[in-house]
């Protein structure tokens, strides 16, 4: 969290498969408070192909988990996996900026 974060910064993280958030924080006059998540792009990359040549660099991507909606659905039986459906599709008509993140749990 910061009050602002260079070009630099903002690119490191955005690859697909790196968990790093970034969170701007600005305060105003009356201490109000606004606090924004720097979103990746669309289009984000992997960042596999960069660490392929780096050793050091393939040990710290190995230990970061990327986790996905189709592994947390694995195993699971169709009716759950139809309820899933429904219930993402109707909260994500609930406004254009809301977005499906899967964590660990």
């Amino acid at each position: 969290m910061s009050t602002s974060f260079t070009e630099n910064q903002k690119t490191a993280t955005n690859f697909k498969d790196i968990v790093i958030e970034l969170w701007e924080i600005k305060k105003y006059e009356n201490n109000l408070i606004s606090i924004n998540l720097i979103k990746k792009s669309k289009s984000a990359e992997s960042i596999k192909p960069i660490t392929a040549s780096n050793s050091q660099l393939q040990s710290v991507t190995k230990e970061i988990k990327v986790y996905t909606e189709e592994e947390h659905l694995e195993n699971k039986s169709e009716e759950i996996k139809e309820l899933y459906e429904v219930y993402k599709e109707a909260i994500l008509n609930l406004a254009d900026d809301v977005e499906i993140k899967a964590n660990k749990l």
